[in-house]
């Protein structure tokens, strides 16, 4: 099993009364500790609760399909998470090279940053 955290959900105003199709930026946790970063497509019921159905949701025509990940891109889904990369320095120590990230002090290592812009 997993958990499901939504970071972020297109569209932002659902149809009332009526099953609303969603794309979702989420990040599943698992209970062996593992998690993953991804995308979802995932119905609303009528009430705007959600219709977990086994990872699978019917989309009902590429039209639709493409508005909703129009949508996602105009909100910011699709940008570049900031990279970590794990090296080391001039003298064999390791480091972290943080690209506007602060995972690196999760590794217990020194830390440098770097800034990097995210190109579309």
């Amino acid at each position: 099993m997993a958990r499901v955290e939504v970071h972020k959900e297109v569209p932002k105003q659902l149809n009332e009364g009526v099953w609303n199709l969603c794309f979702q930026k989420v990040t599943y946790y698992y209970n062996n500790g593992d998690k993953q970063d991804g995308y979802r497509f995932i119905w609303r019921r009528p009430d705007g609760s959600l219709q977990a159905a086994r990872g699978q949701a019917r989309i009902e025509s590429y039209e639709q399909m493409h508005e909703l990940i129009d949508l996602a891109k105009k909100e910011g889904f699709f940008e570049e998470k900031p990279r970590v990369i794990i090296d080391n320095d001039v003298n064999g120590n390791k480091k972290c090279s943080d690209f506007g990230n602060s995972e690196c002090s999760s590794f217990g290592i020194k830390t440098t940053v770097f800034l990097a812009s995210v190109v579309q």
